[in-house]
């Protein structure tokens, strides 16, 4: 399970001591701090917005009052004011510390406020930083909850590895992806707006993804819980060749179907082997779109660990191959591998989103588990 986001709300001039403590606190119970100010790089919006989505992307909300209220936004209310109703409007827990002694009017209006909101043990009065990070991480691990409560979303991931899409029969690759956070990501509303999707068709067509291609006719459909994209060869050359299935769910899980036959390749000797090239160019292209779509939509970093699986689909007897020679005529064949899909883990495997941007050990992985499964599958038919 990830760790909880914890959204640090306080002033900040003069008051760096009691924010560290508080850092220290919540990684010591176990969550993970948002420190707007120390940590998050430069960005392209206002530093209200930027503390109010980083609000919106946690988990629990915890402020600190001291002497001062701080400064002022145009709405006329504290910076912390604002952070904290934002807190309210997202359902966050709210975590409340005051620091002993005297505070000015506005601070004390901010404390009086905030304490009618939180109750017993969640109002602690501490006088010293020392104390303040004692209390945070009690506090927390009040919070926290077991976890074994909220398991990750295993078995979703693992079902969509039963039944890959049939691209016209042949070889396939199927990538599936989905945040180890079990909650809504994209709104369902959000899902069928046309600003949604053309937002996935940009990403997909962009050049550092390329999932889909500009030259190939696509259709789009929602069903319950997921927006899927199709393309399909517009060649009549043979079914499979540039077809490709986009499909994004509510709760943020990608899968991706892409054909892994292309027009480039020739002769007999390509109808009886898979390139092995060809499975790493869609897993790249795959992490590449989950890496661009989840940087556009969470910049503030919610989802940072992820579970994903591949399969390789309609296998038949093709080998598996480092390098297709069109004018091959000669090759070895599996006969005794079935057409069975090829999974390349037996259980989803865990990922930060360091890996989405430097995916290719992962690649790697997942090419030498499916190559390995198909040589063992071929070994039982003989």
């Amino acid at each position: 399970m990830e760790e909880p986001r914890v959204f640090v709300s306080s002033v900040i001039e003069g008051f760096e001591a009691y924010r560290e403590a508080a850092r220290a606190g919540i990684k010591a119970a176990g969550g993970e701090p948002v420190l707007v100010n120390e940590d998050f790089p430069s960005m392209p919006n206002s530093s209200r917005n930027a503390c109010l989505d980083a609000v919106a992307s946690s988990d629990i909300y915890l402020a600190i009052i001291g002497e001062r209220g701080g400064w002022q936004a145009p709405s006329g209310k504290l910076v912390v004011e604002e952070e904290f109703e934002e807190a309210q409007d997202q359902d966050l827990p709210v975590l409340l510390f005051l620091v002993d002694g005297h505070r000015e009017e506005e601070a004390e209006r901010l404390a009086r406020r905030l304490s009618d909101y939180v109750e017993g043990y969640f109002r602690v009065e501490v006088e010293n930083s020392a104390e303040l990070q004692e209390e945070v991480e009690r506090a927390l691990q009040r919070l926290i909850d077991d976890p074994t409560d909220e398991q990750p979303d295993m078995q979703r991931v693992q079902d969509s590895t039963s039944s890959p899409y049939d691209l016209g029969g042949k070889p396939s690759l199927r990538m599936i992806l989905a945040p180890e956070r079990k909650e809504e990501v994209v709104d369902p509303m959000t899902l069928e707006s046309a600003k949604f999707r053309h937002r996935v068709y940009r990403i997909a067509h962009s050049l550092n993804v390329k999932l889909l291609r500009y030259t190939e006719p696509k259709s789009h459909t929602v069903n319950q819980e997921s927006l899927i994209i199709m393309q399909r060869s517009s060649s009549r050359q043979g079914s499979g060749k540039e077809t490709a299935r986009l499909e994004i769910g509510e709760r943020g899980r990608i899968i991706v179907d892409a054909s892994l036959t292309e027009p480039s390749q020739r002769g007999m000797g390509s109808g009886m082997v898979i390139d092995a090239s060809k499975i790493k160019n869609v897993a790249r292209r795959a992490f590449a779109f989950a890496e661009t779509f989840y940087d556009e939509i969470d910049q503030h970093g919610r989802y940072q660990q992820f579970l994903h699986n591949a399969v390789l689909a309609n296998p038949g007897n093709r080998k598996i191959v480092d390098e297709v020679d069109p004018q091959q005529q000669t090759f070895s064949m599996s006969y005794g591998a079935q057409n069975d899909p090829i999974v390349a883990f037996d259980n989803p495997r865990r990922i930060s989103r360091n890996t989405l941007r430097e995916p290719i050990d992962e690649i790697e992985r997942i090419l030498t588990r499916i190559r390995r499964q198909r040589e063992s599958d071929a070994q039982r038919g003989f």
